[in-house]
């Protein structure tokens, strides 16, 4: 039998899981309108494409958070390491620059 102790804890989870959900949901969101943001602003893929990871990153992080299961764990790690190939495929020669300010060549 449950007393009202673990029943509260329970809809406590139950609230917490949806607000997981909801923060990941709205992070996957943003990290498309931040990308797309920068893309127009700069017309730099090398740019908008950190920015899109950044955020994937968190919504995955998020995702953890929320239920850490194996394969949100898998998820998570796929995406640092994709991150983190993909930073360094762009080298160290690649600097963002706004759209006001002139790129030194």
């Amino acid at each position: 039998m449950l007393d009202m102790s673990e029943l509260l804890d329970m809809t406590e989870l139950l609230d917490m899981t949806e607000l997981l959900d909801t923060v990941a949901i709205l992070l996957t969101g943003a990290a498309l309108v931040a990308a797309a943001v920068v893309l127009a602003a700069t017309r730099q893929l090398a740019c908008a494409l950190p920015v899109l990871l950044e955020f994937l990153t968190a919504a995955g992080l998020t995702r953890l958070a929320r239920d850490p299961t194996w394969t949100s764990l898998l998820m998570a790690g796929g995406v640092i390491v994709l991150r983190r190939l993909i930073l360094v495929s762009l080298g160290p020669g690649r600097s963002v620059h706004t759209a006001d300010q002139p790129r030194a060549e």
